[in-house]
């Protein structure tokens, strides 16, 4: 069982927009944010398998048409991912113990609230997040503090395998996700 916590920085998502017989370039700039995570899985000696709850928020902090910041604001996307995954343990009776992982996650976020000021007024509507499947990746090291509880700390990424839902036409440069988490880990 696992509990830990950290942050998370995504990377800037730029989406290419055919309007009106022009392609427009939208870059949208995340600011970096906490994340928590839950965790339970199995011990088969080096591998172990398990399987993973993570909750964090994103924050918009610009979006830019052609490198020009837009008049428009975006409320926080509170995320949550599940995990599948596995990790291999470079040594064993260690106090030390470098890791690799890999796994699958679903991820989902709230719809969000965008305002757009054009000609001096404002224009609020709402906006529904994508689900997506991403391929996540990171190494790490577990620092045994007793024999039935560790410390850990790892890096990692999550590489989208899904597309978001756009306009026909529309294409998207896909968002990575950089991230590191500490926490503890206890076997029973």
């Amino acid at each position: 069982m696992s509990i830990g916590g950290g942050y998370q920085f995504p990377q800037v998502t730029t989406t290419n927009a055919p309007v009106a017989g022009n392609t427009y370039k939208i870059d949208y700039e995340f600011d970096g944010s906490e994340n928590f995570d839950l965790g339970i899985g199995y011990d088969f000696g080096q591998w172990r398998i398990g399987g993973g709850f993570s909750k964090g928020t994103l924050s918009l902090d610009s979006i830019k048409r052609d490198g020009t910041e837009l008049a428009i604001t975006v409320e926080d996307i509170d995320v949550t991912a599940w995990g599948l995954g596995a990790m291999y343990e470079f040594t064993q009776d260690s106090k030390i113990t470098p890791i690799i992982m890999s796994g699958l996650s679903y991820q989902y976020g709230t719809d969000a609230l965008v305002s757009v000021q054009t000609g001096g007024q404002n224009t609020n509507f709402t906006v529904s997040s994508d689900e997506l499947w991403a391929l996540q990746l990171g190494g790490g090291f577990i620092y045994e503090l007793k024999e039935d509880i560790g410390f850990y700390t790892k890096v990692g990424t999550a590489i989208p395998l899904s597309n978001s839902d756009l306009p026909e036409g529309w294409t998207e440069e896909s968002p990575t996700v950089f991230g590191f988490n500490i926490g503890l880990m206890y076997s029973f």
